[in-house]
């Protein structure tokens, strides 16, 4: 969701992964010809370098550094809610690779090296 006020331009970022929307993220730029590129408030993660990124895109044409300066928020929004939520699906794997093995105590060792057989019997 976009809204514009008069000097400024608030942006909702809503992140997603595999079809399950998470979190939304909202920031506030300003639209002032004084400055090529300026946020006003936003309400990102602590680990989004928002203040780097304005001075990396600042250089650029005003309209291109404000495309360029989105996006890469929205890459580090969607990186930061993909890798999140692998870890969670890599924890339930493990556990439902645990309750398996555990279930036939015919497997002695199990290999995670990436090798295609994993699991090898007594």
């Amino acid at each position: 969701m976009t809204s514009v006020k008069q000097n400024s331009v608030s942006l909702e970022f809503c992140t997603s992964y595999l079809g399950i929307s998470y979190e939304s993220y909202a920031m506030e730029l300003s639209l002032t010809d004084a400055a090529p590129l300026s946020v006003i408030r936003h309400d990102l993660p602590y680990f989004v370098p928002v203040q780097q990124l304005v001075a990396d895109y600042s250089a650029a044409a005003k309209e291109s550094a404000t495309q360029q300066f989105v996006w890469a928020i929205y890459q580090y929004l969607h990186a930061f809610v993909a890798r999140r939520q692998e870890t969670v699906l890599a924890k339930v794997s493990f556990i439902c690779l645990l309750l398996l093995v555990t279930r036939d105590v015919s497997y002695t060792f199990i290999s995670t090296s990436g090798s295609r057989r994993n699991l090898e019997p007594k």
